[in-house]
C-alpha cells in the first residue's frame, strides 16, 4: 500500500493539486469512498487526458493511472467515529442495566406485595384488620373488590 505521499504525488501527475485531494480524502466518514470519488474524478480526467496527450504521454502515465485505480483505500477511524461507537456502547450496556434492575424491583415488589397480602390475611383472620383497613388495602391496589380477604 503506498503511502499517502506517493498517492497524492500520483493525482499531480494528472493536474490534481495536493490540497485538492487532501480535501477530497478528509470529507464524509468513509476513507474508502473518498478514494473511490477521487479515482471516479482521475476516470474522467484520463479520458480526458488522452484526448489531449500524445501516445509517448499515455504511455508514461498509464502505469500510474492503472496502480491508481488498482489501489483500495482501507477505511480511517476517526476520533468522532469512536465518541459515536462509545455513545452506542454506553447506550446498550445502560440499557442491559436498566433492564436487569427494572426486572430486580419487579421481584422485589411482588415479594412486598405478597408478603403483604399474608399479613392482611393473617391479621384479619385475628381481628385485627376493620373495614377500614380493608378498605385502604383495596384503595392501593393490594386486593380487588370482589376479591376475598
Amino acid at each position: 500500500m503506498p503511502k499517502l505521499a506517493e498517492i497524492i504525488e500520483m493525482f499531480e501527475q494528472f493536474g490534481f493539486h495536493e490540497e485538492h485531494v487532501r480535501r477530497a480524502l478528509a470529507q464524509g466518514k468513509s476513507a474508502f469512498n473518498a478514494f473511490e470519488g477521487l479515482k471516479l474524478t482521475l476516470q474522467f480526467r484520463w479520458g480526458e487526458l488522452c484526448q489531449e496527450l500524445s501516445v509517448e504521454q499515455q504511455k508514461v502515465l498509464r502505469p500510474i493511472y492503472d496502480r491508481l485505480q488498482g489501489i483500495t483505500m482501507k477505511s480511517r477511524i476517526t476520533q468522532a467515529d469512536k465518541d459515536h461507537k462509545e455513545r452506542v456502547r454506553t447506550a446498550e450496556v445502560s440499557d442491559r442495566m436498566q433492564d436487569w434492575l427494572e426486572g430486580h424491583q419487579r421481584r422485589n415488589v411482588r415479594e412486598v406485595v405478597g408478603k403483604t397480602r399474608e399479613i392482611l390475611r393473617e391479621e384479619k383472620r385475628k381481628g385485627n384488620l376493620d373495614a377500614a383497613g380493608e378498605r385502604r388495602a383495596r384503595a392501593m391496589g393490594i386486593f380487588d373488590e370482589d376479591e376475598e380477604i
